[in-house]
């Protein structure tokens, strides 16, 4: 991953897969990789990592995902 708009967002339901975080992260932009973080078990550990295709998106998802709001 590159380091220049690399966000993570934890406090994730552990029940939530890859599309339930898709559907909470697109909203603001398309994402370019997304990385869900499990244990060694294969557990979600309630964090994902991720970057979205354009840089100019971090910008906008950060206050907003931060503060609770989707739209």
């Amino acid at each position: 991953m590159m380091t220049s708009n690399v966000l993570m967002v934890s406090n994730l339901p552990k029940h939530l897969d890859e599309a339930d975080v898709k559907k909470i992260l697109t909203p603001f932009g398309k994402l370019a990789e997304l990385n869900i973080l499990k244990d060694f078990d294969g557990n979600v550990k309630g964090a994902a990592v991720f970057r979205y295709a354009v840089d100019a998106a971090s910008w906008i998802v950060v206050p907003r995902i931060t503060l609770g709001a989707t739209n």
